[in-house]
């Protein structure tokens, strides 16, 4: 299944018409049936106001598009939005790259998760350190 047929999926389920939709987001009603038949390409922005129209999220359609299970975990940090952008943006960039870069991010992911194991919204490893130097590295640094 690909995220057109999710989307239209989602909107059928709910009794909502591809007009009631495209009114509610402010966009021609072409733009959603062409959308769910594949004809037309999502821009982050609709992709995002189409979710939460439909009483879901991107990462959401996402994981059903692929098949996998659903995870809310992203509404757990308060403003899904933003963690949906977040994840569809590293998403794209992800499918861009080759086995190695991907592997090469993930090594990156998992020291930062070492650097930062608490689950603050934005944990003190990740603000700016003007106070070191470039050749000091933070305390307990590999």
């Amino acid at each position: 299944m690909d995220i057109c047929e999710v989307i239209r999926s989602f909107r059928e389920s709910q009794n909502i018409s591809a007009e009631q939709l495209a009114l509610s987001l402010g966009v021609e009603t072409s733009t959603i049936t062409r959308a769910e038949r594949g004809e037309r390409r999502l821009s982050t922005t609709l992709l995002e106001q189409i979710a939460v129209a439909l009483k879901s999220n991107v990462t959401d359609l996402y994981a059903i598009a692929e098949g996998r299970e659903v995870v809310t975990s992203s509404r757990k940090h308060g403003n899904s939005a933003e963690v949906d952008e977040v994840l569809l943006s590293l998403r794209q960039i992800l499918s861009k790259l080759s086995t190695e870069q991907r592997q090469l991010v993930l090594d990156l992911a998992k020291r930062l998760r070492w650097f930062c194991p608490h689950g603050s919204a934005t944990p003190p490893c990740l603000q700016p350190r003007s106070h070191l130097s470039v050749t000091q590295a933070p305390q307990g640094a590999p």
